[in-house]
């Protein structure tokens, strides 16, 4: 395990980039069923919900996909300790230690990597990726990610929710500390917690080759950009955790020279597909399978055996399209869509409009929560309504929450607003959308 199992996985994963579609189709199905035998064997919820399906090991090598059982958050969540095929893994434990262990590259076990998420649903959920999962990760990424990755080292800024288990900081920080630390000159983490403000002096005396991150605040960045603030000239700038629009490419490739990467990656798996731009997306299909339905999509994670997820619900949307000549033997789709949340506009201690950004909601972890939602109903005041977990008490979660928000609104500066805590037994759908939202406004 190390750089040299990185290297390899890199060259072997490489390979993969100039076969057919078909062999890429014969790797699935090959991985697919390595997958589903191991978590019969292992994993007492899949063996529980295969035997229901009667779906047993002996015709597991005839099975179709859509003969699988399909699985999501909920489900999973709910049956967690016995979702997870190592004996040494359990629920209450994980909790433990992310709240005392809030560094994004800190191990679970000393060996596991833990990624923590409520989504847009606004139930915390756990994913669990061994070292060798992450050195996968770190191989394919180095290729797929970068078009123009060598040898060179270079400046890095990430630019997101920094201060947990979160997915895109855990990735961008998992070189520190290894070999793999060589190929960053320097680094800088842009914490969207704090005002943007207090980073352009140290984003202009970095001056990034590449800049990754949540695009609505790479946009905000070209804010100062514009203004002759900030004077930056990145070569690589990668996109993802939300949707990148028309408008934030066209004010990157005018203020800096560049189309952006598009990056598609969830909790469940880092590593879903990249695109360029407003152009279509490739999915890693030798990492994953995933199924575009109507109005969602299934993922199956086919390199992940300590948490398998198969059929697994997602609430993206894509299309898949067409393509002559195409770069890649995978799958071709339009860039996926995932539920957008509005950006929380507060007004702080001193007057003036901030906004919190959304996914620092999605990232949010507070021990006992369950699920939640934020509301704001004025500029100086939020209303948060929680689902507790059964084995905590509705005083001690307000607390919890109470200290984790007012940490929030301090960075913020905006300890003037006022926060209303609501512990209520469930939280309702949109009435006009029949839809969950985690930020009302």
């Amino acid at each position: 395990m190390g750089f040299l199992n990185i290297l390899w996985k890199k060259v072997s994963y490489d390979r993969h980039l100039k076969y057919s579609e078909e062999q890429i189709s014969k790797i699935q199905r090959r991985k697919l069923i390595e997958l589903i035998k191991f978590s019969y064997q292992n994993s007492q919820y899949y063996r529980e919900l295969l035997q229901d399906a009667d779906i047993y090991f002996e015709n597991i090598k005839d099975l179709k996909l859509e003969d699988l059982p399909q699985t999501n958050k909920k489900m999973v969540m709910d049956n967690f300790n016995k979702v997870v095929t190592d004996n040494e893994i359990d629920k209450t434990s994980i909790i433990e230690f992310i709240e005392k262990n809030p560094e994004p590259n800190s191990l679970y076990k000393d060996k596991y990597y833990i990624i923590h998420t409520s989504g847009t649903t606004g139930q915390i959920g756990y994913y669990i990726y061994s070292k060798d999962n992450w050195e996968l990760l770190k191989a394919v990424g180095a290729s797929r990610l970068f078009d123009h990755f060598g040898l060179k080292r270079k400046k890095y800024c990430y630019v997101g929710a920094v201060d947990g288990h979160y997915a895109g900081v855990s990735f961008f920080l998992s070189p520190i500390n290894k070999f793999e630390q060589y190929f960053y000159k320097d680094f800088l983490l842009v914490d969207v917690n704090y005002p943007l403000k207090n980073y352009v002096d140290k984003l202009n005396e970095l001056q990034p080759d590449v800049i990754s991150g949540y695009p609505s605040v790479i946009k905000m960045l070209l804010n100062y950009q514009q203004k002759g603030d900030l004077d930056i000239k990145p070569q690589t700038i990668l996109c993802g955790g939300e949707p990148l629009t028309a408008q934030t490419t066209d004010i990157i490739e005018e203020y800096w020279e560049q189309i952006p990467y598009n990056f598609y990656g969830t909790s469940e798996s880092l590593l879903m597909g990249i695109g360029c731009g407003q152009e279509g997306m490739y999915l890693f299909d030798d990492l994953n399978i995933i199924e575009i339905k109507e109005d969602n999509i299934l993922l199956t994670n086919l390199y992940n055996y300590t948490e398998p997820l198969i059929r697994y619900k997602l609430n993206d949307l894509t299309v898949k399209i067409d393509k002559e000549n195409k770069k890649w033997p995978f799958t071709y789709v339009q860039p996926v869509s995932g539920r957008e949340e509005d950006l929380l506009w507060l007004r702080n201690k001193n007057g003036k409009l901030d906004f919190i950004h959304p996914i620092v909601f999605v990232e949010l972890h507070i021990k006992g929560l369950k699920q939640f939602q934020v509301i704001r109903t004025n500029h100086k005041n939020i209303r948060f309504k929680a689902v507790k977990q059964e084995n905590v008490e509705a005083s001690v979660l307000k607390v919890r929450i109470e200290k984790r928000i007012d940490e929030l609104l301090n960075k913020k500066k905006m300890s003037n607003v006022d926060l209303i805590i609501d512990i209520v037994k469930k939280i309702k759908k949109d009435s006009n959308s029949a839809k969950f939202k985690l930020i009302k406004t």
